[in-house]
């Protein structure tokens, strides 16, 4: 982080971390003082590849078919897979990947070298990007579905022209000449559409300073995040800042199809199906969606997975040899699993930390972690955490938002 961001101006105001506090007021002028200071372009990065971010049970199954899907289609380009943590980094996972040509990386691992003070799901896209060892850049969501093989679009003369594709939101999104945002971000007003960033094409030597922009909006989440929709708006708005061309296909993105973004080529044909609002799930309801291309294909491939990997191994890493006794103990045992004035059934708790029996979206795996009996969700997150009482009930409360109270009561039959 550039000096400049720290400094107190007139009129600003210092958080507690010493950082300024963006506003309205203020954000142009310090993403100004970041420009004045920006890395040069550190001229290590060669050849293409395509990069994508995702890992753990919430994103594996993404990542994977979309790895899978690429190389069913004939695409060889290399590709770079990052893990926002040592949780979605899992090495079980990764050797599955490896045979696909995928090399995965964990973002703690760089951050040390190349600091962010706020890397989230969101902030990680600019940031995988601009640290990847391409140079030039295919960005894929990991819920992105490619119709075919997208190649070739290295070779468009639409790229060539300007080094960045970049796809837009649905006509009815548009940012008018009255909008705030363009004095937010500095930027003068552009008759362009909205953008969708579930795919994005640069070249990132022609485009380096609008791409480090674009990682110093996301390092500021706290702020841009509540100006636009995640990162989707930061990219364009500082191409658009600093005036880097930019070439868009024709069309705007359809959502004919339910759940799913398409995005189309410079011919008019749909290339990506972007399923942005039904992801797919490895231990969850994969929801059909008609004229979905390639959907069986790719409930086949998440098939393979489950078959082929036990990811709660990796999540029960740091769990001790007592509470793995005490697991042992509890493996195979039937409860009833009851949230009080709401519902209760059955559960057998399985040897493997899986809940073999009475499983849901909040109750698929489960471990000991420091005495206490801790309910995983099929996204990979905790959902409840339980302390045993002496009359051999489990009681606790769930860890969401609501904090629902649970209770496992043993069954003896």
């Amino acid at each position: 982080m550039c000096a400049a961001t720290r400094s107190i101006a007139d009129g600003d105001h210092a958080r507690k971390d010493g950082m300024v506090k963006l506003t309205r007021a203020n954000a142009a002028k310090h993403a100004d003082a970041f420009l004045d200071r920006c890395p040069e372009w550190p001229d290590q990065c060669e050849g293409r590849g395509i990069v994508t971010c995702g890992g753990g049970i919430k994103y594996g199954g993404c990542v994977w078919v979309l790895c899978r899907l690429l190389r069913h289609l004939g695409c060889e380009l290399p590709i770079e897979v990052w893990c926002l943590n040592s949780d979605e980094f899992d090495p079980e996972w990764i050797e599955l990947l490896r045979p696909l040509g995928v090399t995965c990386r964990n973002a703690e691992d760089v951050l040390p070298e190349h600091p962010h003070p706020r890397l989230g799901g969101w902030e990680l896209k600019p940031y995988a990007i601009k640290h990847s060892r391409f140079r030039e850049v295919l960005f894929l969501d990991a819920d992105n579905v490619p119709v075919r093989d997208p190649s070739d679009l290295f070779d468009t003369a639409e790229y060539e022209r300007s080094g960045t594709l970049f796809w837009p939101d649905p006509k009815h999104f548009h940012t008018p000449p009255s909008s705030p945002l363009w004095s937010v971000f500095g930027a003068s007003y552009r008759d362009s559409p909205d953008q969708e960033s579930g795919q994005l094409l640069i070249d990132k030597m022609r485009c380096w300073r609008a791409l480090c922009l674009c990682n110093w909006y996301n390092e500021h989440s706290d702020f841009y995040y509540t100006q636009v929709y995640g990162d989707k708006e930061t990219f364009r708005f500082a191409w658009q800042r600093l005036d880097q061309p930019i070439s868009w296909p024709a069309n705007y993105a359809s959502s004919r199809l339910l759940f799913t973004l398409e995005q189309h080529d410079f011919c008019g044909e749909v290339l990506f199906q972007h399923r942005f609002y039904r992801k797919w799930s490895l231990y969850g309801r994969n929801t059909h969606i008609p004229g979905f291309v390639h959907e069986e294909l790719c409930l086949g491939f998440l098939d393979e997975l489950r078959l082929a990997w036990c990811p709660q191994s990796h999540l029960m890493r740091r769990v001790r040899e007592d509470d793995r006794e005490f697991m042992a103990d509890l493996a195979g045992k039937r409860f009833l699993y009851d949230r009080p004035g709401q519902n209760r059934w059955p559960m057998r708790l399985g040897p493997t930390g899986q809940v073999e029996e009475g499983f849901g979206p909040n109750e698929h795996f489960w471990w000991i972690e420091e005495g206490s009996l801790v309910l995983v969700g099929a996204d990979g997150r905790r959902k409840s955490r339980l302390s045993c009482s002496p009359d051999g009930v489990w009681r606790g409360r769930g860890l969401t938002r609501r904090r629902t109270e649970v209770r496992l009561s043993p069954l003896t039959r």
